[in-house]
Order: C-alpha cells, then sequence, then structure tokens
C-alpha cells in the first residue's frame, strides 16, 4: 500500500509541477540561456515552489522503487531452497497422528522435517505445522521466482529513475542561482551548460523508468504498449538534432511519458509470489 501511494504521489506531483512552468514560461530553454534566466529571476519564488513540487515527486519515486525492490528481494531470501516447495502458511494446520504401524495413511500424509522445518525425506506433505515446508507446483514456483527476480530488476531501475530526476532539479536550483549573477562574465555559458546537463539528465530518467515498465510488464501487451510511449518520449529530443530540443517538443515529450506514470499508478498490486501485473 504505502508503494502504490508514492507511486500515485509521484506523477501527481510532476504534473502540478509542469502545471506551474508552462503557462508562466519557465521551461529552461538552453537555446535562449539569457531569456532563461531572466524569467527565472522575475518569478523566482514560482520557480522555487515548481522545483519543490518536482522535487517531491523524483523522490518519491525514488523511494518507492527502493520498497519494491526491497521487498522482492526478501521474498526471494525467504524462498525454499529446493524447488517446488513452500512454507505453509496458517498455524491452524496440523500434521496428522501417526498409525500405531508408524506409516501414514494415504489420505493424511505429514511431513517428516527436521527442526529447522526443510523436509528430510522425499514426499508432498499434506498437513504440516506452520512455517515446515508444503508442496507447490514447481511451474508456479519458477513462475513467482521470475516475478520477484523481475520486480527487484525493475524497482532498481525505478530507483535509479528517480535519482536522475533529483539530479536534474539539482541543476534547475543551480540555474536558479545563476539567474542572480546573469550579467557576471560567464555566467551565461556557465548556465548553458548546466541546462544542457539538467535537460539530459531528465532525459536519461525517463528512460530508466521507462526501462523499469518493460521488465516489469514482463512481455504482457500493456506494459509493451506503455513502454514503446516512453521510448517515443526519450527518443524525441534526439530529433531535433544540434539545435536541441524546444520547450514545444520537450513538452510533446512529458505528454508522451503520462501512459508510463499511469501505468505505474494505475496497475494491479503485486499478488502472491511478487507477480507483478502488466
Amino acid at each position: 500500500m504505502r508503494t502504490r501511494i508514492l507511486l500515485i504521489a509521484a506523477p501527481l506531483a510532476m504534473v502540478a509541477s509542469a502545471a506551474l512552468v508552462v503557462p508562466s514560461g519557465l521551461t529552461l530553454n538552453p537555446s535562449a540561456p539569457a531569456a532563461t534566466l531572466a524569467a527565472v529571476h522575475d518569478r523566482t519564488a514560482l520557480h522555487l515552489l515548481e522545483l519543490a513540487l518536482d522535487l517531491l515527486g523524483w523522490l518519491a519515486l525514488t523511494t518507492a522503487g527502493l520498497t519494491l525492490a526491497a521487498s522482492a528481494a526478501v521474498r526471494l531470501a525467504d524462498s525454499p531452497p529446493t524447488g517446488g516447495l513452500t512454507r505453509a502458511a496458517s498455524a491452524a494446520v496440523r500434521p496428522a497422528e501417526p498409525s500405531p504401524t508408524g506409516v501414514s495413511p494415504p489420505d493424511t500424509p505429514v511431513c517428516r522435517g527436521g527442526a529447522s522445518g526443510t523436509p528430510t525425506e522425499s514426499g508432498l506433505p499434506a498437513a504440516v505445522y506452520a512455517g515446515q515446508w508444503v508442496a507447490e507446483s514447481p511451474s508456479r514456483g519458477r513462475a513467482a521466482g521470475d516475478a520477484a527476480v523481475r520486480a527487484v530488476v525493475a524497482g532498481g531501475l525505478l530507483a535509479a529513475a528517480g535519482v536522475a530526476g533529483v539530479l536534474h532539479d539539482a541543476g534547475n536550483l543551480a540555474v536558479t542561482q545563476l539567474a542572480g549573477r546573469a550579467g557576471e562574465p560567464g555566467v551565461i555559458g556557465a548556465a548553458t551548460a548546466v541546462m544542457l546537463v539538467a535537460k539530459w539528465g531528465v532525459n536519461l530518467a525517463g528512460l530508466l523508468w521507462t526501462a523499469a515498465t518493460l521488465v516489469a510488464a514482463g512481455g504482457r501487451w500493456t506494459g509493451l504498449v506503455v513502454g514503446a510511449f516512453g521510448l517515443a518520449a526519450v527518443v524525441l529530443p534526439w530529433t531535433a538534432g544540434a539545435a536541441g530540443a524546444s520547450p514545444a517538443l520537450e513538452q510533446v515529450g512529458y505528454l508522451l511519458h503520462v501512459p508510463v506514470m499511469a501505468w505505474w499508478a494505475l496497475r494491479p498490486a503485486a499478488g502472491a509470489g511478487g507477480r507483478m501485473a502488466g
């Protein structure tokens, strides 16, 4: 539930930030650094507000990715050492009483486990103490393990995207400080370099976010379609060539990335074993 809240809060904060930036003309434009610095200087408070909202969004995404990866890693660590077995979940289940001959009835087999609960003899236990091992379909166990691994990788990519977004906002904050020194020698050149790094930082964040989506989707068609939108958003700035992406083209890229945000916010929660919906 906490991860779901973070995945909803992240895009909401980013969209709120963009809603302040676009109409106020505060989009950072490396092609017009002097005009950008003047706009930031004239609306410093508004710029800092939208920057704070964007930063909260990227931090929420980073936290969500770390939480997702950590919970999936715990599931992997708790998985049984041998395939086809899983731990019993209910303490209400008790083993059947052995017959006087020492042979369990066919319809009530018991788990012959050691002190740790790990089976020491072959067979498929049907009634066990909580915490011991019970039989599970091998294919189901493999699918759950694969889903947990995908969740670890996707969570790591998601967290990396959040870190790239935070670095992007760090560049924006540097531009805010440079805006107060626009008349000093070399400031325009420095601001241009900072804005370029910040722009490509957010492009990297989009790429990592899209990669996380494709990994988490596990080949399911909805995730693949959403990932295609994300890849289009990432590729779009490259089509501008040496001139760089204009603010209008940049906004189109943000719109193309909206399905990726929505997929993570609205997708069904992971089920047992870490299965991630696509």
